[in-house]
């Protein structure tokens, strides 16, 4: 496979992944008191916005009336929770280190039916932090910790530690007070966000594989909406000087350009390129895509008839 075509994959399997992702990843807003206050990265989806999106409200619809509808039908009976509807919103944070993501699910899922599958794990240890109990499951690299500190909220970390630090988050100590200026505006718009990014790439413990990202940027921010039954991505980027910025300007366009140039280019990488603007002013990037409805369906439909359900048989 050329170069180009890897290119025209990478970038219509993952604007695809970006759109879609929310759906089948674990209410309502973002909730400062419960992100840690030293997070360089924020990532949050609105579930219940989604649910109340026309986007969101087809595309369930097109899950649950696909090829594996059954058997995700069947699955959420066993596990007495349907994530699509029940499943509110998810939250990440980190502070950059390695290993040192947390992940909330607020939800309304049966935390005892949960608690029950998840006890079937045979390497599952449950060990408390105050008043609540903390569930190990997994093994190795695979170790998880989970805590149901109230009915509808659960919390996932990588490390007991970083369980016992969203508590405390959780508690009153030590959240974040308010939003990166970069998604104030954002936040503050009529129409509900589905979904928020936010990364610092200053001074992180360790480089982003694979990505010369941090050589050029200090911040980036993104943006997800239904509006006029349109979706709008935002993502806006600050370079760490005006030769940075120029250089990631040229390097997001010279990409899209030699997808549009292919004589490979499938029409449906052409849609995504015509939908995107790339513009710059100094050291400030900004990116938009901007798509109707019905037409990004469209478009997405292939690989959502692709989407692998065996992980539920």
């Amino acid at each position: 496979m050329n170069r180009i075509t890897c290119c025209m994959k990478w970038f219509y399997l993952s604007s695809c992944f970006f759109v879609f992702s929310f759906l089948v990843t674990l209410s309502g807003p973002l909730n400062l008191s419960s992100v840690q206050k030293d997070s360089k990265f924020i990532f949050h989806m609105d579930m219940e916005a989604v649910r109340n999106s026309h986007f969101g409200s087809l595309l369930v619809k097109k899950i649950r009336n696909g090829e594996d509808g059954d058997k995700f039908k069947l699955f959420s009976k066993v596990i007495g929770f349907d994530f699509l509807k029940e499943l509110n919103s998810i939250t990440y944070f980190s502070n950059g280190a390695k290993d040192n993501g947390v992940v909330l699910f607020k939800h309304n899922a049966n935390i005892e039916r949960l608690v029950a599958i998840i006890k079937l794990d045979k390497n599952h240890r449950s060990t408390t932090y105050g008043q609540e109990t903390i569930h190990g499951v997994g093994s190795g690299k695979d170790r998880t910790y989970i805590c149901f500190p109230n009915q509808g909220l659960a919390i996932l970390a990588p490390k007991r530690s970083l369980t016992h630090q969203a508590l405390d988050v959780f508690g009153g100590k030590g959240s974040m007070k308010s939003l990166p200026i970069c998604l104030q505006d954002a936040q503050n718009m009529d129409q509900p966000l589905l979904l928020i990014g936010y990364g610092d790439l200053t001074d992180l413990e360790d480089d982003l594989e694979g990505s010369d990202l941090q050589k050029h940027l200090s911040e980036v921010c993104a943006t997800m909406r239904e509006e006029n039954r349109e979706i709008r991505m935002n993502l806006q980027a600050t370079a760490l000087n005006n030769q940075s910025g120029e250089h990631i300007e040229n390097a997001a366009k010279g990409i899209m350009s030699l997808i549009a140039m292919s004589k490979d280019s499938d029409e449906n990488y052409i849609k995504f390129i015509d939908a995107i603007q790339i513009r710059r002013d100094s050291v400030n990037i900004e990116g938009n895509f901007r798509m109707g409805v019905d037409k990004l369906l469209e478009i997405m439909d292939p690989s959502i008839e692709a989407i692998d359900l065996e992980l539920l048989d």
